[in-house]
């Protein structure tokens, strides 16, 4: 009867030894913001049936790291770190952008560029996005709430 309890013992060992081992992945708080786009007409530029529309298939994302642009296309769910979406209380669709870096760029259409710089707060395996540039301007602090803002173009 002592093969049950060297059994349960290197089961236990094997437990430990693995659970140390293991690198714990980083808490993200708030890693993403909320961005729609408007023209001088407030006719929304997200939306599809607005002819001067940003299509969702022409929008490109990169990463600035090591002052070089990383255009970012992965495997996820959102290959290009973004989705489109309405927002129907407020009437209007949002860009959802997840920021991974500190500095990305927006390729809205072959001629419109557009910056967004973070600052991200990273501490004991967590991180989060606690206030957010649009092309040099302040457009939201953590204060403020819910990571949303709107573009005038």
């Amino acid at each position: 009867m002592k093969f049950p309890f060297y059994s349960i013992a290197a089961y236990f060992m094997y437990m430990i030894i693995t659970c140390s081992c293991k690198k714990q992945s980083p808490i993200v708080v708030s890693s993403y913001v909320d961005i729609s786009y408007m023209d001088n007409n407030n006719s929304d530029l997200l939306d599809s049936l607005n002819k001067t529309y940003f299509s969702e298939h022409d929008i490109k994302t990169f990463n600035i790291v090591e002052g070089k642009k990383v255009e970012i296309y992965n495997g996820s769910s959102y290959p290009r770190n973004f989705f489109l979406y309405k927002n129907d209380v407020k009437r209007k669709y949002y860009m959802r952008v997840f920021i991974e870096e500190d500095s990305m760029v927006l390729q809205l259409n072959s001629q419109k560029y557009d910056t967004i710089t973070s600052l991200i707060e990273k501490n004991s395996g967590s991180r989060r996005v606690t206030q957010i540039w649009y092309n040099g301007k302040l457009m939201w602090k953590m204060e403020d709430g819910s990571p949303m803002f709107t573009i005038q173009e």
